[in-house]
């Protein structure tokens, strides 16, 4: 049996909400533990933990211990940013932070074109730093939703449009299970 593609290292009372996102994007996945196998990990914890994982995506509006380990400059935002991807527009509720106008500009903050992404490679494993939590902005959206005025962005949508792009983008092919009726 193949190792799952995506291994997840999300907080204990972050795990519903993990689930049911994982349940819209249809791709197999496992919570992660040490010695877990995965081409990428997902992680949204403060303290990063080791990992094999060709991609390491580290989602989190607050710095971190990857970041002060690497020399990452945070640049806290605020909340209630709207974010711009592929020409998509999304919005984040919770804490937002960038690194910088010479950071990888393919996820911008509107008002101020700073990068909410981050790209390093650090002993042969490619790390991306993204300035936001995707796990409660994913609660939020799922609980609350969005306000009125927010109402024609399908930011659901757009996560999961992130994630897909920025894993296909470094060459790991992305299995999508296809809903049945």
């Amino acid at each position: 049996m193949w190792p799952p593609m995506i291994g997840v290292f999300a907080q204990d009372e972050e795990q519903p909400v993990v689930r049911e996102f994982f349940e819209l994007f249809k791709t197999p996945w496992e919570f992660a533990a040490a010695g877990s196998k995965a081409d990428v990990a997902i992680c949204s914890r403060a303290k990063i933990p080791q990992t094999d994982a060709r991609l390491v995506l580290i989602f989190g509006g607050e710095t971190n211990s990857f970041d002060r380990a690497n020399g990452i400059q945070v640049r806290p935002q605020g909340s209630n940013k709207i974010l711009s991807h592929d020409g998509q527009r999304l919005p984040i509720y919770g804490n937002c932070s960038t690194f910088g106008k010479s950071a990888v500009a393919t996820l911008t903050v509107e008002d101020s074109a700073e990068s909410a992404l981050l790209e390093i490679t650090v002993g042969g494993q490619t790390f991306i730093r993204i300035g936001y939590d995707l796990f409660q902005e994913i609660r939020r959206l799922l609980t609350t939703g969005q306000p009125v005025v927010h109402a024609q962005i399908p930011a659901l949508e757009t996560h999961i449009s992130l994630l897909r792009s920025l894993i296909v983008g470094h060459s790991i092919p992305l299995v999508e299970i296809p809903p049945v009726p």
